[in-house]
C-alpha cells in the first residue's frame, strides 16, 4: 500500500478550495456584487498580490501579515488588506487624477488567524473606496449602496459601520472613513469605503435559502473516429454557444 503524506493531500488550515458548483455559485455572487459597484460608477482595480511590508505597517495589520524577504533583500508582504493598497495607488499612479476617485476590488487577502473554528486566513473580499470629494456626500453614497470585517483596523478616523442581515449572527461586511491614510503616501485627502466578505455573504444566502442556482448546463459529447472532423464539429458547436465535452472516440 502506498501511503501519501497528509500535507500532499489536504490544504493547510485557514485556506479553502472550491470545485464545480461551489466555485460557480461563488462566481455568481461575486458578479452580482460587482454589477452593483459598476452601477454606481466605480472603476475596477486589480492591485498586486504582494507589496512592500511597510505599506501595511500598523499595530492592527502587522501582526496578521504574512511577510517574506525578496531575493533583492526587500521585506515584502502578501496583501492582508485592500484599502492600504488602493490608498497607495491613488497617491502614486493616480496622483494626477482629480478627486473624487471611485475604485472597487474583488479578490483574496491573507491574514494570519489563530487556528480555531470559523476563522480563515484566506479571505475573499469585495469592496469599494471613495477617495476625495465631499465627505458628507461620499458617506451617503457608500451607505446607500446598502450591501451587507474591517473593524479592528487602525486607519479609521470617523464614521465606522457594520452590515448585518437576518439569519446571521455576525456582520456580513462593514467599513468606515479613513481620512488620514492617504497622507502616509503623500496625497492627503478624505476617503471612505466598505468591504463585503464573500464567504459570509454565501453563508447568509445559504441560511436564507437564497443561494443562486449554480448547476452547469449539460455538455454535448463530441467524438468520432476522425480527430480533425470531430474537432471541427466541436468548434462549430462552441461557436454556437453550446457547451461541449470533446471525447477521444469513446465520448469520454
Amino acid at each position: 500500500m502506498i501511503t501519501t503524506p497528509q500535507r500532499l493531500v489536504h490544504v493547510p488550515p485557514g485556506v479553502q478550495c472550491f470545485v464545480g458548483d461551489e466555485a460557480r455559485r461563488r462566481r455568481i455572487i461575486e458578479e452580482r456584487v460587482v454589477a452593483a459597484f459598476e452601477g454606481w460608477d466605480y472603476e475596477e482595480i486589480i492591485p498586486p498580490l504582494y507589496d512592500y511590508a511597510e505599506v501595511f505597517a500598523g499595530p492592527a495589520l502587522s501582526p496578521k501579515t504574512y511577510s517574506f524577504v525578496g531575493r533583492d533583500g526587500s521585506v515584502l508582504a502578501l496583501r492582508p488588506d485592500f484599502t492600504s493598497l488602493l490608498a497607495k495607488v491613488a497617491a502614486g499612479r493616480l496622483r494626477d487624477r482629480p478627486a473624487p476617485i471611485r475604485l472597487y476590488y474583488s479578490g483574496e487577502v491573507l491574514r494570519y488567524e489563530p487556528p480555531k473554528a470559523g476563522r480563515q486566513s484566506e479571505l475573499f473580499q469585495m469592496g469599494l473606496e471613495h477617495l476625495g470629494g465631499d465627505a458628507t456626500a461620499a458617506d451617503a453614497e457608500v451607505l446607500a449602496i446598502d450591501l451587507g470585517e474591517v473593524r479592528g483596523l487602525d486607519y479609521y478616523t470617523g464614521l465606522v459601520f457594520r452590515a448585518y442581515a437576518p439569519g446571521l449572527g455576525f456582520e456580513v461586511g462593514g467599513g468606515g472613513r479613513y481620512d488620514g491614510l492617504l497622507e502616509r503616501f503623500g496625497r492627503p485627502m478624505p476617503a471612505v469605503g466598505f468591504m463585503l466578505g464573500l464567504d459570509r455573504l454565501a453563508l447568509l444566502l445559504e441560511r436564507q435559502g437564497a443561494l443562486p442556482v449554480a448547476e452547469a448546463a449539460p455538455a454535448e459529447p463530441v467524438s468520432g473516429p476522425v480527430l480533425g472532423a470531430a474537432l471541427k464539429e466541436a468548434r462549430a458547436k462552441r461557436a454556437g454557444g453550446i457547451r461541449v465535452r470533446f471525447g477521444n472516440g469513446s465520448g469520454r
